[in-house]
């Protein structure tokens, strides 16, 4: 038996032990892609992705604005304000040209005051009057009554005449037939021859001289009544001459008070005229309807004309607070809800410095509304749809990092971000995989 050469047994052969050896950064490498792929696994779990709904938005206040308006045409003379100025209830924004009025008022004025002055004249004429008309009836009364007596007094007279008359006709007829008595016995005695006949003729003649006397006596039974009757008369004269004084006095007197009565008048016209001048003076100055911030004032310079009722101004009032009106397109309205919150970047406030402001969605619009070309504030084109969507801010004060402010003011633009949906990216992406499945 002859023996084999002796030969060492070989190990087998794999086919890996053909490639080169793995660098150790490569296997780093490899861990690290595994553990991030794996990572990014487990964070799609627990990260939260957000679906945000974009749109143009305008500071606004909540509520309307006030309206200043001008009560008055004029031109303007002095403008105390600008926009964006704090203002008073009753502040004066704004004064117009008010020489007319002032000149007017200065007018009328003199006019009251002439006419008070006539009126006093008339009231002092109607007092002299009146003392007049009393001294004309108590003169009228005194001479009246002088006229009476005197009348009494002749008829007294008179009548005292009459009857002392009466008393001596008595007493010349008593002597009368005693003469005629003693000139039938003398006769009786001269045919007798007792007596001479000249004693007869004596007593004859005796007897004519009391028949005589008897006969101017008897006249004198009727005294003349002219004194009498002059007397009434100027009683007549005196009443009636009183009556006319008075009357002339009472005229006048009504003439007085007609004057009183139409000055008056003219006075109260002139009152009247003096209120609506010193309204229209008042109305010259345009004043802030209420406390708040003056903004969009449309008064440049003076001389600038406007009209009544023209509006150069709006105010916010003081206790409005200020709301982002955000411009939603119609597409993505389905989005917004209520209570979502929402970040608002301002264009007057630079982000890179202020951020941006946080809030919440209070409104949405039940309808959509047309976008004027003239104001078309960021949507896609002119006369687009757009729902209006409010929200309201935290604060109205953005910070800096170096603690500068920046005030939110009515009529700043910006963007709103608003939060629509938050949820998991595996969630997100289950959502888009179901979404595409029931696409196809």
């Amino acid at each position: 038996m002859t023996n084999s050469p002796s030969h060492e047994q070989l190990a087998p052969i794999n086919t890996y032990d053909f490639l080169p050896s793995v660098n150790r950064w490569v296997a780093v490498g490899s861990w690290f892609i595994v553990l991030a792929v794996g990572g990014a696994i487990a964070a799609s779990f627990f990260v939260k992705y957000r679906t945000t709904v974009k749109a143009p938005a305008i500071v606004r206040p909540e509520g309307e604005a006030r309206l200043v308006q001008s009560t008055a045409a004029g031109t303007v003379v002095n403008i105390h304000t600008s926009d964006n100025t704090p203002v008073k209830q009753g502040d004066v924004i704004a004064e117009l040209d008010a020489t007319g009025l002032e000149a007017r008022a200065v007018e009328l004025l003199a006019n009251f005051d002439q006419g008070n002055n006539r009126l006093k004249q008339i009231d002092a004429q109607i007092i002299a009057a009146e003392q007049q008309l009393v001294a004309e009836t108590a003169q009228s009364q005194r001479a009246t009554a002088a006229f009476a007596a005197e009348y009494n007094r002749t008829l007294r007279a008179n009548q005292d005449q009459s009857i002392a008359a009466q008393s001596a006709v008595q007493e010349a007829q008593v002597q009368l037939n005693l003469l005629a008595q003693e000139t039938e016995s003398f006769r009786h005695l001269v045919e007798s021859g007792a007596v001479s006949r000249l004693q007869l003729y004596e007593k004859q003649a005796a007897l004519a001289s009391a028949q005589a006397r008897m006969v101017s006596l008897q006249a004198a039974l009727n005294p003349s009544q002219g004194d009498v009757q002059a007397a009434k008369e100027r009683i007549f004269e005196a009443e009636a001459g009183g009556i006319a004084n008075v009357a002339r006095f009472q005229q006048s007197k009504q003439l007085l008070f007609q004057q009183r009565l139409e000055i008056q008048e003219q006075i109260k016209t002139l009152e009247q005229q003096i209120v609506q001048v010193n309204l229209d003076l008042q109305n010259t100055l345009v004043r802030a309807p209420v406390a708040g911030t003056l903004y969009d004032l449309t008064l440049r310079n003076t001389g600038q004309v406007v009209n009544s009722g023209e509006t150069i101004a709006r105010v916010i009032p003081a206790d409005s607070p200020l709301m982002v009106r955000a411009m939603v397109p119609t597409e993505q309205i389905n989005k917004v809800e209520v209570n979502l919150p929402a970040q608002i970047r301002v264009d007057a406030c630079p982000f890179s410095e202020f951020g941006t402001v946080a809030g919440r969605v209070t409104e949405i619009s039940p309808d959509i509304t047309t976008l004027p070309a003239a104001n078309n504030a960021g949507v896609s084109s002119p006369g687009s749809t757009f729902y209006t969507v409010m929200i309201a801010t935290e604060r109205s004060t953005l910070l800096s990092g170096r603690q500068e402010q920046c005030v939110l003011v009515p009529g700043i633009a910006g963007q709103a971000t608003i939060i629509s949906r938050e949820e998991t990216i595996i969630n997100f992406l289950r959502r888009k995989v179901s979404l595409m499945t029931q696409t196809e």
